[in-house]
């Protein structure tokens, strides 16, 4: 009767104790599992890089003047030897009002200086002509014992100043002509000043090779120095890797590169031929300061491999730093942090057991297991918060 009295109110708290158990019942979390395997593993060094020309020559005015029009164009194959420009003297500008003032003021100044200069010729001819017959007259009195020996001498020390008078004046009228000629050249037009049009340079390829660039295709006035062009020979390619100096001292000449992402069919290969050993400061894209070296790589395959490559084009390298055929390896993917120590979450028999790792070396894939950790084993893949130590997991698929 008791039991048929309160039958419902049973009923009622047995389907709430078993739906708080199964509430509260732990259940198992879905995960993806990776395989612990052992294999061959390669540490590389990844950056983007720069192809170049070993040797490139920039062509440069050697004098300054009229570039005529160069008729060159990139890609244009030249030989050593080859006219590749052609310079001419430059024509004057023209005068404004207030220069042509001044140089009008300097010939007149340079047309008195030479007037000033002939008068000192006459004067010292006269000079001179009196020294010539005062010399004969001390002469022929010498001749008679008329005057001293020293009047003689002294006569003839005076014609020989007056010589040297005549020539110094003759010296200073060739300089008075040549300031008065210039200021006249100061004074001319751009026609009248015009040179000849044999009056040229010719500028020619150093090598043998290929047009890479050209600066100046206008015909321009330009001064010495200017860069024209550049030339090179494309089948001497070498790769310029500007990495990271904490990254380029781990580098070592003879170590293997894989360049990819270069455009065309395949990975190419090259090898490290020179780390240069001066760094630069450079600021990233997040203005940040990093000291950078040049990585220098020589490509080993066929050049008909490459031959679509070209003087500044972008590729990417991978440089094996590190290789071993046969290591304990783990997928990145499982690895985390405790504290200073690496772990990951084994599979034991469906629950997550926290497991704690000694790491080598690492790959954007693996990481070389030494110690915790056997070939075969399964770790849990992308462990979220969820995951603890000792709950109850179901595979999902398995990650390498």
């Amino acid at each position: 009767m008791l039991f048929r009295k309160h039958r419902w109110t049973l009923i009622l708290i047995f389907l709430l104790m078993a739906s708080l158990a199964f509430a509260f019942w732990p259940r198992s979390i879905t995960v993806e599992i990776a395989v612990v395997t052992e294999g061959p593993m390669t540490e590389t060094v990844d950056d983007d890089a720069i192809t170049r020309l070993k040797d490139v020559y920039i062509i440069t005015a050697p004098v300054s003047g009229r570039l005529l029009r160069i008729d060159k164009d990139a890609g244009d194959d030249v030989t050593a030897g080859t006219v590749l420009a052609v310079m001419q003297p430059a024509v004057p500008q023209f005068l404004d009002g207030r220069t042509q003032l001044e140089h009008e003021s300097a010939i007149r100044a340079a047309a008195a200086s030479r007037d000033e200069a002939k008068a000192q010729i006459k004067s010292a001819l006269a000079r001179l002509e009196y020294a010539r017959i005062d010399f004969k007259r001390a002469g022929k009195l010498a001749e008679k014992d008329a005057v001293s020996l020293d009047r003689q001498d002294q006569a003839r020390q005076f014609l020989y100043a007056a010589e040297a008078a005549l020539a110094s004046a003759e010296s200073v009228l060739q300089q008075r002509e040549a300031e008065y000629k210039l200021a006249q050249t100061a004074m001319l037009q751009p026609a009248e000043a015009a040179l000849p049009q044999e009056d040229k340079v010719e500028i020619t390829a150093p090598v043998n090779g290929k047009v890479l660039r050209v600066f100046q295709e206008s015909e321009a006035v330009v001064s010495a120095g200017t860069a024209l062009m550049e030339t090179g020979e494309p089948g001497n390619l070498e790769i310029a890797a500007d990495l990271l100096s904490r990254d380029a001292v781990r580098i070592a000449p003879g170590d293997l590169v894989d360049i990819d992402n270069w455009g065309g069919e395949g990975v190419l290969s090259g090898i490290v031929r020179l780390i240069e050993p001066a760094g630069k400061t450079k600021v990233s894209s997040l203005g940040i300061e990093e000291q950078r070296v040049n990585v220098i790589i020589d490509l080993t395959d066929p050049k008909h491999a490459w031959a679509a490559l070209g003087h500044g084009f972008q590729v990417d390298v991978r440089i094996a730093v590190w290789h071993d055929g046969q290591v304990i390896r783990v997928p990145i993917s499982a690895i985390f942090r405790i504290k200073r120590d690496w772990a990951v979450f084994r599979n034991d028999d469906g629950r997550a057991r926290l497991q704690v790792i000694r790491l080598g070396h690492m790959t954007d894939q693996y990481a070389e297991v030494l110690e915790g950790l056997s070939a075969g084993d399964q770790v849990i893949a992308y462990p979220s918060d969820r995951i603890q130590d000792g709950v109850l997991i179901r595979a999902m698929e398995q990650a390498q």
